[in-house]
């Protein structure tokens, strides 16, 4: 009987699981179909170990939305992306009006480029702007020195 029980509550996980996800590449596809184009930085960059062992990677980036600032969270899909992301870069952000911290995406894979030589500057507004930042920088951004090939293009 209980193995009953814990096969049911198994296969009713997964439905939930699948439903969760499928819900999520539609808020995704929405927000890449129908968001406003702004641009945004990159504050944090965050890698960490999940339940079962797995290895996840995500960014924080804020944005400007009529003077405001606007603060998220993205999960990145593979370490590729994770090393992509640069502290302090700018990149291209879709954003929906309703909920903009929750309801937007960075692509990390359209950096602007014109702003690369900004990298510095962006890293001391971040330490202006977040409480923490003197830590999360020295632990999780890449060194000004790695990056210098890129910021004196």
């Amino acid at each position: 009987m209980k193995i009953l029980l814990y096969i049911t509550l198994l296969i009713v996980g997964f439905i939930l699981l699948n439903f969760i996800g499928q819900k999520k590449r539609h808020s995704e596809k929405v927000i890449q179909d129908n968001g406003v184009v702004t641009i945004g930085t990159v504050v944090n960059r965050t890698s960490g170990i999940e339940d079962g062992c797995i290895t996840t990677f995500g960014v924080h980036f804020d944005f400007y939305i009529d003077g405001k600032l606007i603060k998220a969270h993205q999960r990145l899909k593979g370490k590729m992306e994770y090393d992509r992301a640069i502290v302090g870069m700018k990149y291209k952000v879709k954003y929906l009006p309703n909920k903009p911290s929750i309801n937007s995406i960075i692509f990390i894979d359209e950096p602007i480029i014109s702003e690369y030589k900004n990298i510095p500057k962006e890293r001391e507004r971040i330490l202006k702007t977040y409480k923490n930042a003197k830590v999360f920088l020295k632990k999780n951004a890449q060194p000004l020195d790695e990056l210098k090939h890129l910021i004196e293009e």
